[in-house]
C-alpha cells in the first residue's frame, strides 16, 4: 500500500529494547521501496491510458495479454474477472474493492488499456456534467504533476523557495506551446496560469509563481530567437528544470550557450530537448552527446500537464 509521492514517515526512537515480531512476518523494506519506485515509473510512463475515476469499464473481446515478466506480479486475472462480473465498474470501484494496493490496480488497468484488453464505456450523464468531469480530471493531472516537477527539484536538492524553472521555445514550438495554456480549462485554471498566458501575448516572455503543497514554483516561459545574448544561458545555469522546445534549430548558437553554461553549473537541474524533426533530433543528439543532464524528445507535449512532466523528468508523456 506504500505510495512514495505522497504521505509522510516518522522515525521514532525507542529505547525499550529490540522487540520480537510475529514470525515470518519481517518486512522486506530494501525490496519494498524498490518494487513502490518501480510501480511509480511504470505508472508515469502510461499515465494517459489510466482512465477518469467515474469511466464506465468494460472487458474487450479475446483473452488477457500476454505479460512480461515483471508485470506477473500485477492483479491482471483479478481486475478482468471482477469486470466480467461487474461490467461497467468504474476505477474508484475497482480500488474500493481492495483487490490489491491502490497504485497497483492503476498500473494494472493503464497497461490493459494500452493492450486494448480494457475500453471506457460512454458515460450515462448530460453534457454539463461530462465537461465538468472532464474539467476536474484535468485540474488533478494538473496538480498532480505540479507536485511531480516539485518533488523531482527537492530529490535533486532545490531546496530554495521558489523552484526555478526555464521553458523556451522556437518558431512553431512557441506557438503551441500557448496553444497548451490556452487548453487548461478556464474554470480550473490557476491565476498563475492565466497571468502566464496574459503575459505571453503581450510580450513574448512571462514569469509567475505556481503554489503547490510542497512550495512555490517559479515558471519563467521565454522565446528563443537566433539573436538572443546570454540571458538565457545564465538562467539556464541556476534552474531545477529546463526544456527546450525547437522547430527547426534556427537558434543554434544561443542553444549551444544553453547547454553549455546548464551542464558546468554546480546545480543538478535536468534538461529536456523537444526536436520533433528527424534532422533537427540527429543534430540536438550531437551537441548533447556526452552529458548526462539532457534528454531529447522525439514527441512534443500534447498537454500542459505533458510538459510540466518533462521539466520534471526528462521526458514528454
Amino acid at each position: 500500500m506504500l505510495g512514495l509521492r505522497e504521505g509522510r514517515f516518522r522515525f521514532v526512537v525507542d529505547g525499550g529494547g529490540q522487540r520480537e515480531g510475529p514470525a515470518g512476518r519481517a518486512l522486506p523494506v530494501r525490496q519494498v521501496l524498490i518494487e513502490s519506485a518501480w510501480i511509480e515509473d511504470e505508472l508515469d510512463k502510461r499515465r494517459r491510458y489510466l482512465p477518469a475515476a467515474n469511466m464506465p469499464l468494460q472487458v474487450t473481446e479475446g483473452g488477457p495479454p500476454a505479460a512480461p515478466k515483471e508485470y506477473r506480479s500485477l492483479p491482471v486475472a483479478k481486475i478482468l474477472d471482477y469486470l466480467r462480473r461487474s461490467p461497467g465498474s468504474r476505477l474508484s470501484d475497482l480500488l474500493a474493492e481492495r483487490l490489491a494496493a491502490p497504485r497497483r490496480v492503476e498500473l494494472t488497468v493503464a497497461w490493459l488499456r494500452q493492450r486494448g484488453s480494457l475500453e471506457t464505456a460512454a458515460v450515462d450523464s448530460t453534457p454539463g456534467e461530462e465537461a465538468e468531469a472532464a474539467e476536474r480530471t484535468a485540474s488533478g493531472a494538473l496538480d498532480r504533476a505540479l507536485r511531480e516537477v516539485m518533488l523531482s527539484a527537492r530529490n535533486r536538492g532545490f531546496g530554495g523557495a521558489p523552484v526555478p524553472c526555464l521553458v523556451l521555445a522556437e518558431g512553431d514550438g512557441w506557438t503551441r506551446l500557448q496553444r497548451l495554456l490556452e487548453n487548461v480549462p478556464a474554470r480550473w485554471r490557476p491565476q498563475a496560469v492565466r497571468d502566464l498566458l496574459q503575459h505571453l501575448r503581450l510580450c513574448g516572455a512571462a514569469s509567475s509563481l505556481l503554489e503547490t503543497e510542497q512550495g512555490g514554483l517559479g515558471l519563467h516561459l521565454r522565446r528563443l530567437s537566433p539573436s538572443d545574448d546570454r540571458a538565457a544561458g545564465a538562467a539556464a545555469s541556476v534552474c531545477a528544470g529546463v526544456l527546450v522546445w525547437l522547430d527547426r534549430l534556427e537558434a543554434e548558437a544561443p542553444l549551444r550557450e544553453i547547454l553549455r553554461r546548464h551542464q558546468s553549473s554546480g546545480e543538478s537541474g535536468l534538461g529536456a530537448l523537444i526536436a520533433e524533426r528527424p534532422e533537427v533530433r540527429s543534430r540536438v543528439e550531437s551537441l548533447v552527446a556526452g552529458g548526462s543532464r539532457w534528454r531529447v524528445i522525439d514527441l512534443a507535449p500534447a498537454s500542459f500537464e505533458n510538459l510540466l512532466a518533462a521539466l520534471a523528468f526528462g521526458e514528454s508523456r
